[in-house]
């Protein structure tokens, strides 16, 4: 599976970030949990699998996790939601659909539940 290593920037900040998987109009964004990081064997799992379904995944390290263990960047709500906002608006210029595509996919997981529920 190719996987290319590279950085984001978030302002003065660099998030080391992955990416697994050719180039693809579908992407999977993973965020790693507590004590984890953009390779940990979860995240490999899940850009695999990913990868095998056509789409392209996209990992990266969170705060004082990983490559950024560190950092005196602090691991705290603000932090954490610049980064995602930041790797999300990287997303979209990788492929434009993101958000269109999951929406979509929360829409028709919305109408089941309401069709199963009647």
């Amino acid at each position: 599976m190719v996987k290319r290593h590279f950085y984001i920037s978030n302002n003065e900040i660099l998030i080391p970030a992955i990416l697994w998987g050719k180039q693809s109009e579908k992407l999977l964004i993973e965020v790693h949990g507590n004590l984890s990081n953009k390779e940990d064997t979860v995240i490999f799992m899940m850009a695999q699998k990913a990868v095998e379904k056509g789409y392209q995944a996209l990992s990266f390290d969170l705060p004082v996790h990983g490559e950024r263990v560190n950092e005196e960047y602090a691991c705290i709500p603000e932090n954490c939601v610049s980064d995602l906002v930041t790797v999300y608006e990287y997303a979209k210029s990788l492929a434009p659909d993101i958000l269109s595509k999951t929406m979509l996919k929360i829409k028709e997981t919305r109408k089941k539940k309401k069709h199963i529920s009647k």
